[in-house]
């Protein structure tokens, strides 16, 4: 389920935003660079130099300790040349976005405008 949910974030943040530059696992990319203390699935920059970060899970492992650090971190990344805030898209099964929205502020990270819930 994972990967699949990795390959639909995959085709919609390149239909979104651009071009996918980094994806975890995939022989046709190189792994992504952490941000704060993990890696994300897969990052991408958009046309207009905006850094989007992306990350998928399945729904029971938004718990897990490594996971809360990914949300926090991730939702509060800023571009480290632009001080931008960084696109942040969580893909999720479809009963989960609720769930996961709650999780980020409970993990300390930041519900904004540039943090995405998908449920697919």
């Amino acid at each position: 389920m994972h990967r699949d949910l990795v390959a639909w974030l995959m085709s919609y943040t390149a239909g979104e935003y651009g071009e996918v530059t980094y994806v975890a696992g995939r022989s046709e990319y190189p792994d992504p660079y952490a941000i704060g203390r993990h890696e994300p699935d897969l990052i991408a920059e958009s046309s207009g130099g905006l850094v989007v970060i992306g990350e998928a899970k399945i729904g029971e492992d938004l718990d897990a300790e490594g996971s809360r650090e990914q949300l926090a971190d991730f939702s509060t990344a800023v571009d480290s040349e632009t001080q931008e805030r960084a696109m942040f898209l969580l893909c999720v099964p479809v009963g989960w976005v609720q769930a996961a929205e709650q999780m980020i502020v409970d993990a300390g990270g930041e519900l904004h405008d540039r943090v995405t819930v998908l449920g697919v």
